[in-house]
């Protein structure tokens, strides 16, 4: 990854964000999604039979997403149609949702 890489780059948190992260005000998105993954295993918030799906209703993270995206829906991955339950987020949905809390 080269120096200049927008994974890198450190930009504003929103206060929610902050909230999250404990006072954090600037993180790189991919320190972010380290934090978000190791908050997930710590807590188990990673579906038994899919750990590409975590169940955010009820934790510390679950302020950072819309209400839309925790509602029962599908994804579509490499041919695969996935199921996501009420309350929870796929993997790939993560970035976009987080791009609301950084500026």
């Amino acid at each position: 990854m080269s120096k200049g890489s927008a994974l890198k780059k450190e930009l504003k948190c929103s206060s929610e964000l902050r909230e999250f992260l404990r006072g954090e005000k600037k993180i790189s998105r991919g320190d972010l999604m380290k934090e978000i993954w190791a908050y997930a295993k710590r807590h188990k918030l990673q579906l038994k039979d899919n750990k590409r799906v975590l169940r955010i209703e009820g934790s510390r993270l679950e302020p950072l997403f819309s209400n839309k995206l925790l509602k029962k829906h599908t994804v579509k991955m490499r041919g695969q149609t996935i199921k996501v339950p009420n309350g929870c987020v796929f993997m790939t949905e993560i970035g976009g949702a987080m791009t609301k809390h950084l500026s």
